[in-house]
């Protein structure tokens, strides 16, 4: 019987997915308790086409089989937003615009089908392991839905599954009434072993460069980049854009380019980088990074470069990738700074409106930066909650082999 592994598609180069595909990938090669596996999307996107050949992972399709799980040994979900409903109903639009089905009822039945087993059999159930999804931007009402609430809760109580925030695992067992056991596992990027990047952690101080990455901010992007610039004033370090993704995945892109104070920065590009290998390395090129974006946090953080993050909704649209609800946000960027006591380097936008208290968080960034014990410290929980994870996970994989 055939073992898969089942991921989100990219919209576009987004290296912080592509950074959880590449932990994958070096997880499968370090432990080698999986000989024969196969790498599958619900829908491709325009991934292929926009990364060339950098590929990380061979995916093909999942294929519309009544039988397709069943003739499955193990099935491992990996990262993302795989459970969520907010991600659910985005995944099932495609799949109607695309014709893929005939209604969107029978879209969405057919993601809570691949992602939640909703039509499978018990038994196959047990033989899937989930690692590093969320369920953070659901809401009550979303788990009170008469479908994908009931979907969701047997998915959950069915075991062997591991969220990648704090708020996704208190969820699972107030969804399950079962508060014995933790389902808390991490982002799955922090797999990444910093030694393997250009030899691991740079020392503070040594380039006297601040990147920046502008890719989730719609209106308080030119307040962003200001700040940016005073911080590498202060802290006499040069400033430069830090290439991460192209604008199909991050479509604010659009707007920041069309800024010429910024366009106009050293090293400006919309372009991405769809080598994750190479994205990743090209953070430790930089003492310090300023950025609104998730996923670059959590891979310079895991490599030991602190990183400045702005959050907030600048924006009125009903729900985000950023937060979830408009009326009852979680903001992912939150949670991770908050699971690792590095809420000193986290920035709402509306600190910036006033210049006392945009000086103040200046100041206080400026102490944070040049205190090498906090640096360490959120470094090492990080580093520290990844490989005890690491532990579960393998532990998981090998008990469901010995039983399939």
């Amino acid at each position: 019987m055939q073992m898969i592994a089942i991921c989100a598609t990219p919209p576009g180069i987004n290296p912080g997915m592509a950074s959880v595909e590449l932990a994958l990938k070096l997880f499968l090669d370090k432990y080698k308790i999986i000989q024969d596996i196969k790498f599958f999307h619900l829908i491709h996107d325009n991934y292929n086409e926009d990364s060339g050949d950098n590929n990380i992972l061979p995916y093909s399709e999942i294929p519309d089989a009544p039988d397709f799980f069943a003739s499955k040994r193990m099935i491992l979900f990996w990262g993302d937003f795989l459970h969520m409903l907010q991600y659910h109903q985005t995944i099932a639009s495609v799949l109607y615009q695309r014709k893929y089905c005939k209604t969107f009822e029978e879209s969405i039945r057919r993601v809570y089908n691949v992602f939640l087993f909703a039509d499978q059999d018990h038994k196959i159930l047990k033989r899937k392991i989930s690692f590093g999804s969320t369920l953070l931007f659901n809401t009550l009402a979303d788990e009170n839905d008469s479908i994908y609430g009931p979907a969701l809760k047997r998915f959950i109580a069915s075991g062997n599954i591991w969220f990648r925030d704090v708020y996704s695992s208190i969820k699972a067992s107030h969804i399950t009434g079962n508060y014995s056991i933790s389902n808390l596992g991490i982002d799955c990027a922090a797999f990444l072993e910093p030694t393997l990047f250009v030899g691991g952690v740079k020392k503070k101080g040594k380039r006297n460069k601040t990147g920046l990455f502008i890719g989730r901010t719609v209106v308080n992007f030119l307040d962003i980049y200001r700040f940016a610039l005073d911080f590498a004033k202060f802290s006499s370090t040069s400033l430069s854009w830090m290439a991460w993704g192209n604008i199909n995945a991050f479509p604010t892109l659009k707007f920041v380019q069309e800024e010429k104070t910024i366009s106009e920065m050293e090293n400006f590009s919309v372009e991405g980088i769809a080598d994750p290998v190479i994205a990743v390395r090209n953070l430790t090129e930089f003492d310090v990074i300023i950025t609104d974006t998730y996923h670059i946090c959590v891979n310079a953080w895991n490599m030991g470069i602190p990183a400045i993050c702005f959050y907030g909704n600048d924006h009125l649209k009903r729900r985000n990738v950023n937060s979830g609800d408009l009326f009852s946000g979680k903001d992912k960027r939150k949670v991770f700074y908050s699971m690792y006591d590095a809420l000193d380097f986290l920035i709402h936008y509306q600190e910036l409106r006033y210049s006392e208290s945009r000086e103040s968080r200046m100041n206080h960034l400026l102490d944070c930066w040049n205190d090498q014990v906090l640096l360490t410290g959120i470094h090492q929980r990080i580093r520290q909650h990844s490989k005890y994870s690491e532990e579960i996970l393998v532990k998981a994989i090998v008990t469901l082999l010995k039983t399939t």
